[in-house]
């Protein structure tokens, strides 16, 4: 702008009291550049810089992550227990059942052998018996006509006397054969009561057995159950207190980082940066000085004023840039 103008500008806005606004449009894109170069700038420093630098690392000190391995029951459930213990029994009751029968059914057997044995040979005495006496008549009868004696009372009355005899026989090898078959029939009553008495015995042997096994054995899940309880218990108590202890840590941790960050930033903002901090704003300080002194008073004044990134990326140096734009002529 040339000193005619500027001027003339001034002696308009003495009579109007009127302020011109500059046009800031054409170098915005110029300060886009700017902010983006400051903003790669302020993220390499933040990446390498370490403000925490000669501190303990809390997550070295207490480790953000311990194994606290609880216990969980993985043997059977009540049901379960009932259901297996009940099975195993039932097989052992079914396996000595089974012996018993084949035992007393042998035994029952042959007394069943004995008693066909007994009807068989019964039946082949009175078949004997039987033919004897058929012979003895037909003895009796030849000899009474031999002797002229057949129509006589004496025929009948012989027959008779053999019929009787006959029969007498018949009834004692019946009647033998009863009393062999009554003692085999108690035999075989006594054998099965004894067999029923076995079974009944292993019932109750082994229903004993079976209770106080699943007792045992239920007694034994819920004790390991209390000691896995017990256990996840204490460990729960240490892991509160290890959480507990870790929070403590950290907070003590952050409270002494705090502190003395904010001892930095007081001593910032009393002598300046310092160090690489120091040396890193002084170049973005440059950048943006270039580029604002080298365009026109005013504009650089509203945009620097409206520029928040800038004001972030240059921290302390912001107010310098500004005093320094305020300092330029024209």
């Amino acid at each position: 702008m040339s000193w005619w103008s500027d001027f003339k500008k001034k002696v308009k806005e003495f009579f109007t009291g009127e302020t011109e606004t500059p046009d800031t449009s054409p170098y915005i894109e110029g300060q886009n550049k700017i902010n983006e170069q400051l903003k790669k700038m302020d993220e390499e420093f933040e990446a390498s810089y370490d403000p925490g630098a000669g501190y303990d690392d809390i997550s070295d000190l207490v480790p953000e992550e311990v194994e606290f391995v609880y216990r969980e029951y993985t043997g059977d459930d009540e049901n379960t227990i009932k259901d297996k213990t009940t099975q195993k029994y039932k097989d052992i009751i079914d396996s000595e059942t089974e012996t018993v029968n084949a035992d007393y059914g042998g035994r029952i057997g042959q007394i069943e052998t004995k008693k066909d044995n007994a009807v068989q040979g019964a039946t082949q005495e009175t078949d004997e018996l039987d033919k004897e006496y058929d012979q003895l008549e037909k003895e009796i009868r030849n000899s009474l006509v031999e002797k002229g004696m057949y129509r006589s009372s004496i025929k009948d009355s012989q027959e008779e006397r053999n019929d009787e005899l006959r029969q007498y026989d018949i009834d004692r090898v019946n009647a033998q054969l009863d009393s062999q078959l009554a003692t085999y029939d108690a035999d075989i009553e006594k054998l099965k009561n004894e067999q029923d008495a076995a079974i009944g015995e292993l019932n109750i042997k082994y229903a004993q057995k079976l209770q106080q096994e699943i007792d045992d054995l239920l007694a034994d899940r819920q004790k390991q159950i209390d000691e896995i309880n017990k256990y996840n218990n204490d460990l729960k108590v240490k892991e509160a207190e290890y959480t507990e202890d870790r929070l403590l840590a950290i907070e003590k941790q952050l409270a002494e980082r705090m502190k003395n960050e904010l001892e930095i930033k007081e001593l910032e903002q009393t002598v300046g940066y310092a160090g690489e901090k120091a040396e890193n704003y002084e170049q973005r300080y440059q950048i943006a000085y270039d580029y604002y002194m080298n365009i026109p008073k005013e504009v650089a004044t509203i945009l620097i004023d409206e520029n928040e990134d800038l004001r972030k990326y240059l921290g302390n140096y912001y107010t310098r840039l500004a005093a320094a734009v305020q300092k330029k002529q024209g």
